[in-house]
């Protein structure tokens, strides 16, 4: 795990934004631990969209292709990731209308195939 930073369920960070977001203006990146899903690459615009879920919700992700160029490999669906970058927004009141993460890059971390930054 990296060093000062604390690592949260997808759970975890949707209920924590919900209900802290609106009293906190800005918070620092966070790493958020959870299993890619809906993975796709756009060839045209270089972005890699995906979300990362766990048992009790989903965050939608977004990798803009400056970073995705310093990515080793790009990871597969059903890979267990830590995401890194701000908490998304709320959009809404329901965790699921969260506005997507921007994400830094990751790579590969040689403990249970888990992807880090």
């Amino acid at each position: 795990m990296a060093a000062g930073f604390q690592v949260l369920t997808v759970t975890q960070l949707c209920r924590y934004v919900k209900s802290l977001l609106e009293e906190q203006r800005q918070l620092g990146d966070v790493l958020v631990k959870g299993e890619v899903t809906n993975l796709a690459y756009r060839q045209s615009s270089g972005h890699l969209y995906f979300s990362i879920r766990d048992e009790g919700g989903l965050i939608r992700c977004v990798m803009f292709s400056r970073y995705v160029q310093s990515l080793p490999e790009l990871p597969e669906e059903g890979a267990l990731v830590l995401v890194r970058g701000p908490p998304p927004s709320t959009s809404g009141t329901a965790p699921s209308s969260l506005s997507p993460m921007i994400s830094s890059p990751w790579g590969r971390d040689g403990a249970g195939g888990i992807w880090t930054p």
